[in-house]
């Protein structure tokens, strides 16, 4: 999981225009947090977490940047299905 966060936030520092301003490596606490969601999560997470550091002028994400709701978005009804 490790690589395959690495490489998501690799890609988004790649093909993002602002991705220049960024560190080109994760810190090891951000990347250990990422590590705990499924892949199409910390895309969605990563993208929020660099707009909110990016309002805070850091040039890194961390931990309070990946804010997060999984848990409510999982409870939630797809479909028709109730």
């Amino acid at each position: 999981m490790r690589v395959i966060v690495n490489n998501l936030y690799q890609r988004f520092i790649e093909q993002n225009p602002a991705g220049y301003y960024f560190e080109k490596l994760l810190n090891a606490d951000v990347l250990d947090q990422l590590c705990e969601y499924h892949p199409r999560e910390v895309r969605k997470i990563l993208e929020l977490a660099f707009g909110l550091a990016a309002c805070e002028q850091p040039n890194y994400l961390m931990p309070q940047d990946l804010h997060h709701d999984s848990q409510n978005k999982r409870n939630k009804v797809i479909g028709f299905i109730n």
